[in-house]
């Protein structure tokens, strides 16, 4: 049997949408517990949703979702070796002091003609030591390269999945200096799943914390927003074990919201 890939309407063609993602690795203390399986299911269709609508991902090389991005690249992209960077379907940002643990499926997107990989400067001589004990490195190159990747890709929306320390800096930086929404994924764990809350506590103790009001209506819980009340009656009447939430769908429908076309239960 021939499987047809999903080709879309090309509502997002010449935007860009951000993915803030990864599974949660450490401080459980302060971050729901993360589903990894439905994290990546989540990655996988939002990725798929984008692409078949014409539209470009963006995101930091986190090591857990560079390879659910190439396995989806794949689906609808050949292999392009002579091609306009600009033209490539992903765009990642990373910054020269993780330069020595670029993930291999990383590299494997941009070889491939998939992505183009963005290196920016390392900031007062910071270094990614693999040695030490789980926590942030190098909070002021990753600063640098987050604001470098808003300004240079100006992405229309962020999707947040999962994630810990990482997803809320770059969910504050994005409302501060972006102009569109911040979709989150509130039931599979991480960062993402208490945004809001996260936001409003100022968890990550700055300076000057970001105010209520530049956020409250920008930042949409993708679930409570965006899941169908007639899934809900298929699951309850259905026999078959069929998903808590049906994440192509979620994800299909975040990106007609984002293109303009306001899709709401």
């Amino acid at each position: 049997m021939n499987t047809e890939v999903y080709e879309g309407e090309k509502l997002l063609a010449g935007k860009t949408v951000f993915l803030s993602a990864s599974k949660p690795s450490r401080d459980e203390e302060l971050f729901p517990p993360a589903v990894e399986s439905e994290i990546e299911e989540g990655v996988r269709c939002l990725s798929r949703a984008v692409f078949a609508e014409g539209g470009r991902l963006v995101f930091g090389a986190h090591p857990s979702i560079s390879p659910l991005i190439v396995d989806v690249a794949t689906e609808y992209f050949p292999p392009r070796w002579e091609n306009n960077e600009e033209d490539r379907p992903v765009a990642i940002y990373q910054s020269k002091a993780f330069r020595d643990v670029i993930p291999a499926a990383t590299r494997a997107l941009e070889s491939l003609g998939y992505a183009h990989i963005e290196l920016t400067e390392i900031q007062n001589g910071e270094h990614y030591d693999p040695g030490l004990p789980p926590r942030e490195q190098c909070l002021e190159s990753l600063a640098h390269m987050r604001r470098r990747m808003f300004d240079e890709t100006g992405p229309a929306a962020m999707v947040a999945i999962g994630g810990m320390q990482g997803v809320i800096r770059e969910a504050r930086l994005f409302l501060e200096t972006c102009g569109g929404n911040v979709y989150a994924m509130t039931t599979l764990g991480g960062a993402a799943s208490r945004l809001p809350y996260y936001l409003e506590t100022n968890l990550l103790q700055e300076e000057k914390p970001i105010q209520a009001w530049e956020w409250r209506q920008r930042l949409i819980p993708i679930e409570k927003t965006f899941e169908s009340v007639q899934w809900n009656a298929i699951r309850r009447e259905s026999r078959a074990q069929l998903p808590a939430h049906p994440y192509a769908l979620l994800m299909q429908r975040i990106v007609r919201h984002i293109a303009g076309e306001v899709e709401e239960s």
